[in-house]
Formats: C-alpha cells, sequence, structure tokens
C-alpha cells in the first residue's frame, strides 16, 4: 500500500524531501525545474501494487475463517522440534572412530561435524533443559548399508524411538539404537 500512496501523492511526499534535499546542495541557488509524475505507466511497481491491494482484501475477508484454522491447529513445543531435528541428524552418524576402511571421507568428516554440532548444542541448549542425543542407528539394511547390514530399518527405528524416549540416558551422549553409549 506504500507503493500506491507514493504513487498517488508524489508531490505531497516526496516534492518536500526532494526541495530539502536540494536546497542542502545547492544552497541559496534556484532550484532547477523538475517534475514527480504521478502516472508513470504500466510497470512492474503498478502490477505489484495492484496484487497487494487485491491481496490484502482476499486476506482482509478471509480473515475469519484463517483465525479459526490457526486457532484449531496443534501447537507444537519447541524443545521437542528441536530434540527431534538434532535427533535426526545426529541418527545419520557413524562412529567417529570407526576407520576400517579408506573410501567415505567426506562422509565420516561430515558424520564428525554432526556429533560436533549435538555436542556444542548441547553444551549451549543443555542448561536451559534440552535434551541433545547423538544416535547411531545401527548398520541398517537401506540402499546405502546394502543387504547384508545387520538390522531392518524397523528394528533400526524402533530402537531410536525408545532411545529418545528414555529419559534416563544422560544428554550430550553418543547412543546406538540399542541404547549403548559410543565413545565419540
Amino acid at each position: 500500500t506504500l507503493v500506491v500512496v507514493i504513487g498517488i501523492v508524489p508531490a505531497a511526499i516526496v516534492g518536500p524531501l526532494v526541495a530539502v534535499a536540494g536546497g542542502a546542495v545547492i544552497g541559496d541557488a534556484e532550484m532547477p525545474y523538475y517534475s514527480l509524475k504521478i502516472w508513470h505507466g504500466v510497470n512492474a511497481a503498478l502490477f505489484m501494487s495492484i496484487i497487494e491491494v487485491v491481496g490484502g482484501l482476499i486476506l482482509l475477508a478471509m480473515h475469519g475463517g484463517l483465525q479459526r484454522i490457526w486457532n484449531a491447529a496443534p501447537r507444537p513445543e519447541a524443545k521437542a522440534i528441536f530434540e527431534w531435528i538434532v535427533a535426526q541428524f545426529a541418527a545419520l552418524s557413524r562412529w567417529i572412530t570407526e576407520t576400517s576402511h579408506n573410501y567415505g571421507a567426506l562422509y565420516r568428516v561430515s558424520k564428525a561435524a554432526v556429533n560436533m554440532v549435538a555436542r556444542m548444542a548441547h553444551a549451549h541448549y543443555g542448561e536451559n533443559g534440552v535434551r541433545v542425543l547423538a544416535l547411531h542407528p545401527g548398520w541398517v539394511r537401506t540402499d546405502m548399508g546394502g543387504p547384508n547390514a545387520e538390522i531392518s530399518v524397523e528394528t533400526s527405528v524402533a530402537g531410536l524411538r525408545e532411545v529418545i524416549a528414555n529419559r534416563s540416558l544422560p544428554a550430550g551422549g553418543f547412543y546406538d539404537y540399542r541404547g549403548r553409549q559410543l565413545p565419540w
């Protein structure tokens, strides 16, 4: 709406500013002629202004319905969301100390970075009651783990959910899907 207002009454809004700025630059000399046009033709700013006004009117008309939807929507707890996000990132990690193969150096470095983020998040947010865990899903039969992996996706997910729900495990640790604490 500000664009529309400026477009409709430019002389009243911008004119005095141009006069002050021009006077400061040229001093007591006479101001050269300048013109502030109200109509600049059909351009992007005009279309944006129209969309802004029409969109605002539509939202205003829908306000009651949108307010009812907002009021009915569940409000997730920020702490639970943060714990879930950290757990999801950390669940992708492998043991940092596992270096029996020389492939996957970038993968291992990225997992070490995820583990470091978990440790830092625990140090920073732990004092506020946020529980941060780094999780190792195990060797899972997936495209990445291959058909010879030790456990199914279902077993890994069920185990990780139990570990996350187990409030007796100390926060800031690195745990596998069975709840065993792992070395960093």
